[in-house]
């Protein structure tokens, strides 16, 4: 998403404690905690984000009353490519720094997973592009072998009542 409160990222999924999921319209995050994630590409990690000072500004943490929040940045080979966000708004606490180790593994494979969709996407259309040149380039190379066989047709006939009367070159 080229436009929107984090330019280049897209809400892809969101469930809430049901496991039911969240319409995109519905869904209610800190920007500033995803931010200063993607931004630092290091996890962003608050037991009580109302009484942590780097979100005492943070009008979507006021306003959502959010206690407990995890964020942990997706890395890929060209930086940042998203973000797994975890909150809680009525449990302090709720994360610790032992969960960052198995979260950072999962954020770690589904980087990779994302990293090598994103690779096969691409390469099919670099395929696609390449049967279309292929394509393109077979139907030039026919007309050049018509045009060839023309031009040798015209040749055959234009010349064969050609007959020499001259002494032999050296």
């Amino acid at each position: 998403n080229k436009e929107g409160p984090l330019p280049g990222y897209d809400i892809k999924v969101a469930r809430n404690l049901a496991k039911e999921l969240i319409e995109k319209e519905d869904s209610s995050l800190s920007l500033s905690a995803v931010r200063e994630a993607v931004q630092s590409g290091s996890p962003v990690l608050t037991d009580n984000a109302l009484q942590d000072e780097r979100f005492e500004t943070a009008e979507s943490v006021h306003s959502l009353e959010l206690k407990s929040i995890l964020v942990l940045p997706l890395k890929g080979t060209q930086g940042v490519i998203g973000a797994l966000y975890l909150d809680h708004r009525y449990q302090t606490n709720l994360f610790k720094p032992g969960d960052l180790v198995a979260l950072q593994a999962f954020v770690d494979q589904a980087a990779l997973a994302l990293q090598k969709a994103q690779m096969i996407e691409d390469l099919k259309r670099a395929n696609d592009r390449l049967a279309q040149t292929v394509d393109v380039q077979a139907s030039e190379l026919s007309v050049l072998k018509r045009e060839v066989e023309d031009q040798r047709q015209k040749l055959t006939f234009e010349y064969k009542d050609i007959v020499g009367a001259s002494p032999a070159m050296l």
